[in-house]
């Protein structure tokens, strides 16, 4: 309930601050809903877990095999990682999808 009036008056203000006019341009990707999975086996040593990592693009596929990546059509970028060092595999998820109150995703 209090987390729903919050993004609600956030709304609210958005539009009492900055009205929608004829000059305005939105940005690509603005809208959060668009995101592509990396699906990352973490090394047995460390837990062995699956982790998720998540990209803001149009491309919505999820890579497997702990294939590396490189955002180049988005404006936006996560702080997830993938790391091998000296054999040692481990993926840190920092941000991924969440859903918006109404429809669709915004990140988290």
């Amino acid at each position: 309930m209090l987390k729903t009036l919050f993004y609600n008056t956030i709304f609210l203000f958005s539009f009492v601050l900055y009205p929608q006019s004829a000059d305005v341009e939105m940005l690509p990707y603005g809208n959060m809903d668009d995101w592509m999975v990396r699906e990352i086996e973490e090394s047995y040593i460390i837990g062995g877990n699956t982790q998720y990592l998540y990209e803001v693009t149009n491309e919505k596929d999820t890579l497997k095999n702990n294939q590396p990546y490189k955002n180049n059509k988005s404006p936006w970028a996560t702080s997830s990682v993938y790391a091998n060092i000296n054999g040692v595999k481990k993926g840190s998820v920092t941000v991924f999808p969440e859903e918006r109150p109404g429809n669709g995703l915004a990140a988290h």
